[in-house]
């Protein structure tokens, strides 16, 4: 019975389709669809730690933590409280991120206190 429900459902509604007019109801168009693409990044990408290679991190220059880089006090501490969770703060390093100034320079990252130092305790 409910097999026969179905299928008079299903003819219903093709035949609905197939006609030219649907009782004065509006046809709404299919939007256009566009494809989304994900930006490039260019040397105007600025202030984003992200990973890189250990062989690129800093490109020779001496590491520096995120305030002296201009990130706010708070938010600085925030990331390095999350990094040091995730294992990737060695010492006073950050391992595996840099940091991109306005002008597109990468900096490697030094945490403000080191892994053994004065860092707050997680409540």
């Amino acid at each position: 019975m409910s097999d026969a429900f179905a299928l008079w459902v299903g003819l219903r509604a093709i035949q609905w389709i197939l006609r030219e007019e649907h009782d004065g109801q509006t046809v709404v168009p299919e939007p256009e669809f566009k494809p989304f693409r994900l930006p490039k990044r260019s040397g105007a990408d600025a202030g984003l730690v992200r990973t890189v290679p250990a062989s690129q991190a800093g490109g020779g220059r001496s590491r520096r933590t995120l305030q002296e880089l201009g990130v706010p006090r708070p938010l600085a501490s925030e990331i390095e409280e999350t990094l040091r969770a995730l294992g990737r703060i060695e010492g006073d390093r950050i391992v595996g991120f840099t940091y991109r100034t306005p002008n597109g320079v990468s900096h490697a990252l030094r945490a403000s206190t080191p892994l053994g130092g004065n860092a707050r305790k997680a409540a």
